[in-house]
């Protein structure tokens, strides 16, 4: 089974249907700007965070980082189910 079988079998396919170009390559676009070095792992294991609008995402990601003293994606680097707590601020 290819990556992307393993994917598709992760998520509803909602969460495909719903994915907008746009909005996944801007958020990409920050993260890399973040220095995030698991962008990848995001995509796979938490694709439906790309569904959330860019600005809310932003909106969210600030919120986490000062609640986390500037080192958010670190952290999370660290223990990805920090991520989780982006559906929680929706």
């Amino acid at each position: 089974m290819n990556e992307i079988d393993k994917v598709k079998k992760k998520f509803e396919n909602s969460v495909f249907t719903n994915l907008d170009k746009e909005n996944f390559n801007k958020i990409i676009a920050f993260l890399v700007k973040e220095k995030c070095d698991f962008i990848e792992d995001i995509v796979y294991d938490y694709l439906d965070l790309f569904n959330i609008e860019y600005e809310k995402f932003i909106d969210i990601y600030s919120k986490l980082n000062k609640k986390y003293k500037g080192t958010f994606l670190k952290q999370a680097s660290e223990d990805m189910n920090l991520l989780e707590e982006f559906y929680g601020s929706l």
